[in-house]
């Protein structure tokens, strides 16, 4: 490989590794690692390894980094909030980079008297048997033509030796990749509380009064989650409405212009960037406006954002609240 475009991947792949460790966004951050990985397969082809070039484009940048940035989406991971540096991180920091510089300056050391590759003898490859006398190879197979051209044939050999000496093993790695997917899917969700049952259970003694009972009419709909306590804010909405406000009968209190002390309502758990983009577009900026919505309201958003149910269940109006009120503190 020419020097320049040893220099070029290899500034790419360390510009990429350092933008996954300082970008603050978890999406930018998973972004970075492909431009890494992109730095890693220029300098992999550059060695003439090309097999291994192609695996970390279609394998880790394409499908790996699909798999990342999918469950970043599920876990709906928020912005991370600058902290102050401590003492352990900064030592942490440190000491890991130089104990790779360590090993990495241990291996460059010793790359002149590493061994030479041994010379391939195609002839004894082609008779190479299995555990039963088999030829490895039989003839007709992609790997028998090369071979029998003198020409070593990587990529074949690779797929025959995983899918014949570590079949079980890939299975299992594929196997254990899904069950991450599906409990991240399942953590994810939240489940919806118990519903207490009013009914007294069946076979108990009769009532001491002998009035016949009337029938219960069934509930139109089972119940899914308790009915949500409204928290207590102070309303102040009629008195001294904020300026660029309108009241909707459906949507209640709306901005028609942002506000300039609207809130990060990402912060309540439930609402992520995309949630956050849909809410300001229908004029939601603030805790407090979460907080006062009725049950109309409640209803109205519910079809608005298409999805039923969740803001009772991630308790919306509850978590705004609350920090409405750590606001005002």
């Amino acid at each position: 490989m020419p020097s320049p475009l040893f220099y070029l991947f290899a500034l790419l792949m360390v510009a990429g590794g350092l933008m996954v460790v300082l970008m603050r966004n978890p999406v930018s951050s998973a972004l970075s690692m492909v431009l890494s990985f992109i730095g890693l397969a220029g300098l992999f082809i550059g060695l003439n390894s090309y097999f291994v070039g192609i695996l970390q484009i279609l394998v880790y940048a394409g499908a790996i980094m699909v798999l990342f940035i999918f469950i970043i989406m599920l876990l709906d991971v928020k912005k991370e909030e600058k902290d102050n540096w401590k003492g352990a991180s900064v030592a942490a920091g440190v000491a890991i980079p130089l104990v790779l510089l360590i090993q990495l300056a241990g291996v460059l050391s010793t790359v002149k008297a590493s061994p030479k590759v041994p010379t391939i003898n195609f002839e004894q490859a082609l008779q190479h048997t299995n555990a039963e006398g088999a030829l490895m190879y039989k003839e007709g197979t992609m790997i028998h033509k090369r071979l029998s051209a003198e020409r070593l044939s990587d990529t074949h050999l690779i797929g025959h030796k995983l899918f014949t000496d570590y079949n079980f093993p890939l299975q299992v790695i594929a196997v254990l990749l899904l069950v991450a997917t599906v409990g991240c899917v399942k953590l994810s969700k939240k489940s919806a509380p118990a519903v207490a049952m009013a009914a007294s259970p069946p076979n108990t003694a009769p009532p001491a009064k002998s009035e016949p009972k009337t029938p219960v009419k069934p509930e139109p709909e089972p119940v899914v989650v308790p009915p949500l306590k409204k928290p207590s804010v102070a309303k102040n909405l009629s008195e001294d409405p904020p300026l660029h406000t309108t009241t909707d009968h459906k949507r209640g209190l709306i901005y028609t212009e942002r506000p300039d002390d609207a809130d990060d309502l990402k912060v309540i758990s439930g609402i992520g960037p995309v949630l956050e983009k849909k809410l300001n577009d229908f004029g939601i900026y603030t805790y407090k406006q979460i907080a006062d919505w009725s049950d109309e309201n409640i209803s109205e958003f519910d079809d608005l954002l298409s999805f039923k149910g969740r803001i009772t269940r991630d308790s919306w109006l509850t978590q705004a609240a609350e920090l409405h009120t750590k606001k005002q503190a």
